[in-house]
């Protein structure tokens, strides 16, 4: 059994969000990938996956957008973004949450474009 410790968790760091890759095919996981979203001001722009993908939140507060919904969600509160949903998440102060998606998921562009998942 593999034991990833939080020094080997690969994390990048984009305008206010540091997007850390906590279980994923690099360190073992074959069948499905846990992401950790820190959000310090502002949020993940549009997008949809070919997967759903399961939204649960740690701390802090966000405001989503799925399809033509929009709503809060808060600590302790989860979500599940159906696939092919474009979605869209929104911060005003700090937000953290952990996002849980297969392995080999895709992420798209409001115009359909693949980009880097």
């Amino acid at each position: 059994m593999k034991i990833t410790r939080s020094s080997e968790i690969r994390s990048q760091e984009t305008a206010g969000m540091r997007l850390s890759f906590v279980a994923n095919p690099e360190n073992g996981a074959s069948e499905s990938v846990v992401l950790r979203g820190l959000v310090t001001a502002g949020g993940f722009p549009a997008h949809s996956h070919d997967h759903e993908e399961i939204l649960y939140v740690l701390s802090g507060a966000v405001t989503f957008t799925i399809a033509d919904e929009t709503g809060s969600l808060f600590a302790g509160d989860v979500i599940v973004v159906p696939a092919g949903a474009l979605h869209a998440f929104e911060a005003k102060d700090e937000f953290d949450a952990i996002a849980v998606l297969p392995a080999g998921y895709k992420t798209f562009g409001p115009g359909g474009t693949e980009m880097p998942s």
